[in-house]
């Protein structure tokens, strides 16, 4: 039994009280700085007196031309420069380039090297589920604008396609104005034509530079180029079972894998308290807030509480409604992918029909040449152009398809799983 002579006591106690009492004289003597309480002041609002007739003007005249104008903005980045990609080299290369994911896993790094009281595997685990989100999350961001890209090339070719019609139409009213015929409305058509594809190549044009730049910061890709997809639009029909897609995104994402192997383990409150102030800086705030007060006793007692059985209960309940949430979020996304995969097909369905229409009724128009050749041929330009249009949709349709699909993996988890990057020391 340890034993406290007199002396020694009154020693003790002699410094315990000093302790209290001159931390509490020094703190009373002290001038307290106080601020001034912030009044927020309304100003009224003043304009300056406008000169006469002054209002909104417009002025166009500094513009040059179009080809002026494009060659001087997109000329750096040419198609010649382009860099051929496929798909799956963009979506790993997402993946892997995270930079989130990066901080997390070195986050996981310098935790695992700590030795307290934490326990190693169940936080590494969680560590490694956001890890693996995230590379999943920034592998779907590269697939959609990846398909945008393929997207637009394709818009591209119905472009040249449309511009070849147009010069043959220009023969064509050439030739019908050498003969005699009125030809005014032929020549107007053709000049509304080729200004709306000039439009839609700028357009096209500029989508494809930002797309560039915005997957290449995705992909880790240095200095701009133009990213030309290399990829084959070819849209099939897919047996789905939302309620099994549904099961599949709850049971196989990362994040739920961790935090599902992490509550069979047991895990310790206090690694609770690490993971969930990573998740969100609102919460784990015990673990970060240092108790103010003057006894470092005090602190160590509350920082002993936070093991007790009750404040274990809370962390691992807090842990299991995070875990419902995630399972929440993956069944929604999933959800509303099948959805999009469904409707996108019957856009395509119609797309394709209206595709089938438009060449029936060309090769009825081209029957009757012979009969009224101006009327006919200024029909059958009406018409190619319909068929351009219902083209265009159906490429649309078919990409919004392949894009709701990524959507649906990206939901399971299984973009960065593709790519090898998987849970390790999963709890089964």
């Amino acid at each position: 039994m340890l034993r406290i002579s007199g002396n020694s006591f009154g020693w003790l106690l002699v410094v315990f009280l000093t302790t209290m009492f001159c931390g509490c004289s020094l703190r009373h003597s002290r001038t307290p700085t106080r601020c001034a309480p912030y009044i927020s002041q309304r100003h009224d609002f003043q304009a300056v007196p406008k000169p006469v007739g002054a209002g909104v003007q417009s002025d166009f005249d500094s513009i040059g031309d179009y080809r002026t104008v494009r060659r001087s903005l997109i000329e750096p980045l040419t198609p010649e420069n382009a860099l051929s990609v496929d798909l799956n080299e963009v979506l790993c290369a997402a993946a892997r380039n995270s930079a989130l994911a990066d901080l997390i896993e070195a986050e996981r790094h310098a935790l695992a090297c700590r030795v307290d009281d934490c326990n190693p595997l169940a936080l590494d685990l969680l560590l490694q589920g956001e890890a693996l989100e995230q590379r999943n999350k920034s592998a779907g961001a590269a697939g959609g604008l990846f398909l945008r890209l393929v997207e637009i090339e394709l818009q591209r070719e119905l472009l040249s396609e449309s511009a070849a019609h147009l010069d043959q139409l220009s023969d064509t009213i050439q030739g019908a104005a050498a003969q005699g015929f009125s030809t005014t409305d032929g020549e107007h058509e053709l000049a509304v034509g080729r200004t709306r594809l000039q439009a839609m190549e700028s357009k096209l044009n500029t989508a494809s530079q930002r797309l560039s730049c915005e997957l290449s910061g995705l992909i880790g890709l240095e200095g701009q180029a133009l990213l030309r997809p290399v990829y084959d639009l070819k849209p099939s029909d897919l047996d789905l079972d939302m309620q099994q897609e549904i099961q599949i995104a709850e049971s196989s994402r990362p994040g739920i894998l961790a935090i599902e192997s992490a509550l069979s383990i047991g895990i310790n409150p206090e690694a609770v308290l690490e993971f969930l102030g990573l998740s969100d800086s609102r919460l784990g705030l015990q673990k970060r807030i240092q108790p103010v007060g003057k006894r470092t006793l005090i602190r160590k007692v509350i920082e002993k509480s936070s093991l007790e059985p009750d404040t274990s209960n809370t962390r691992r309940d807090q842990l299991a409604r995070l875990l419902e949430g995630r399972k929440g979020q993956a069944r929604n996304a999933a959800e509303v992918a099948v959805i999009k995969i469904q409707g996108s097909l019957e856009k395509l369905a119609i797309a394709n029909e209206n595709v089938a229409r438009m060449r029936t009724r060309a090769e009825q128009l081209s029957s009757k040449v012979e009969i009224d050749v101006q009327g006919v041929y200024l029909e059958l330009n009406r018409n190619w152009f319909d068929l351009q249009t219902a083209k265009s949709e159906r490429v649309s349709a078919a990409v919004e398809y392949d894009s709701a699909v990524i959507e649906l993996l990206q939901a399971q988890g299984a973009l960065s799983e593709e790519c090898g990057f998987c849970l390790k020391n999963v709890v089964n």
